[in-house]
């Protein structure tokens, strides 16, 4: 008798395993397809706002502006760059012996023009104009005064300015620290000058950390140093250069997190704690007090040094209330000025010098920093007048030159 077995699977024994498998893969495929479409999507999205890292926190109705005259770089704004342009063609004598070495050391004011439009000049542009030799701008957005206390230091180790025009900005009070990078600025020279003080030696603390903190990232997994140029190291500098070379989102992902920040980021926050440009935030003292006495280690080392030295308060719009509390704003302009005092340093107030129609925005709120070309006219008029430069009458640089 011939026996026939049944091949049919059992309800419940699992014989439609195959068809349910496939399903899932296919649903997981789906699934990633939707994914990496959605993410291209994004990551074009912000690739084509196209704001640069170094703008974003310009807002988008700001500009800067690498200024030359007759073919002369006459501002910086990048650690990176400060050596090429203060010790570059305008440290050359001019034909009728030689000229001042000037310098304006500040913060985005100094090279963002509001709403600009072909042709505009930011403020040391317009300075060398009137003054007819260069008057370098070399300055770092939103500077505190620790880090233009190292950038002077800088300065004066590399090519002693004969003067020098330091804007004091109140923002700029809370801002702590040297941030990454600028440990480029380092030399012996530079750290001899800076360890005649309290604040320069912890500055110098500052540009140690950062330094260690560059080796410890060139170190790999197993403690092989970049020296020895290790096996991690060449891979990453290998899908670095290869990513850069072929794939455009990847070359531009700097700028397409400079779009997320500003778009995005940035207003969710704003939206959150119901914040905007003319909200008073107040000052923190720690910081305020740390930069008030890199201010007095700036003076202290510009009469050792030979410099003379103005510090102006800049220009702060008044057709609306600034961000400030009047009273701490009012009560530091008294200490900045004691301050200046009884270092014998000249101070000028800058506050009410360009009207309300040379102001701009940045991003439809009300920019309290950056102006429009007519401002940086105005401003380095300003500068170029209280320093006598290149007018011939007397100045407190007068006995520099």
């Amino acid at each position: 008798m011939t026996t026939t077995r049944s091949t049919a699977a059992a309800p419940g024994s699992g014989g439609a395993a195959p068809t349910t498998a496939a399903g899932d893969v296919r649903g997981t495929i789906a699934r990633w397809c939707v994914s990496i479409a959605l993410a291209w999507a994004i990551l074009e999205g912000y690739h084509s706002i196209g704001i640069q890292g170094d703008e974003a926190a310009l807002g988008p109705d700001n500009r800067s502006v690498a200024a030359s005259v007759a073919g002369v770089r006459v501002n910086a704004w990048q650690a990176d760059e400060f050596d090429a342009v203060w010790g570059g063609p305008a440290a050359a004598p001019t034909a009728d012996g030689g000229h001042p070495a000037a310098m304006i050391l500040g913060n985005s004011q100094l090279f963002s023009v509001n709403q600009p439009v072909s042709g505009d000049e930011p403020v040391p542009e317009a300075a060398t104009k009137a003054a007819g030799f260069p008057v370098i701008g070399i300055s770092l957005p939103n500077a505190n005064l620790q880090e233009h206390l190292l950038v002077f230091a800088w300065a004066l180790a590399r090519r002693r300015p004969d003067v020098v025009a330091l804007s004091v900005f109140y923002d700029d009070l809370r801002e702590d620290g040297i941030r990454p990078g600028l440990d480029v600025l380092d030399s012996p020279r530079c750290r001899e000058l800076l360890g005649r003080s309290a604040s320069g030696r912890a500055v110098i603390g500052d540009v140690e950390k950062h330094i260690a903190e560059r080796e410890t990232s060139r170190t790999d997994l197993q403690g092989t140093t970049a020296a020895s140029q290790s096996l991690q190291e060449r891979v990453e500098s290998f899908l670095e250069k290869w990513l850069h070379d072929r794939w455009y989102l990847w070359r531009n992902r700097d700028d397409m997190m400079a779009a997320l920040q500003v778009k995005h980021l940035r207003a969710l926050r704003n939206w959150v704690f119901r914040i905007d440009s003319r909200t008073v935030r107040p000052m923190i003292s720690s910081r305020y007090e740390k930069n008030m006495a890199a201010l007095d280690a700036i003076m202290g080392l510009a009469r050792d040094e030979g410099v003379c030295l103005l510090v102006y308060v800049p220009p702060l719009r008044d057709d609306v209330a600034p961000p400030y509390d009047a009273a701490a704003y009012a009560a530091w302009q008294a200490e900045l000025a004691a301050a200046c005092r009884r270092r014998g340093v000249e101070v000028a107030d800058f506050g009410p010098l360009v009207p309300a129609e040379h102001w701009g925005t940045r991003g439809g709120s009300i920019d309290f920093m950056h102006f429009r070309a007519a401002g940086h006219r105005l401003l380095a008029g300003a500068i170029v007048d209280r320093l006598g430069l290149g007018t011939g009458k007397e100045s407190p640089c007068s006995s520099t030159r």
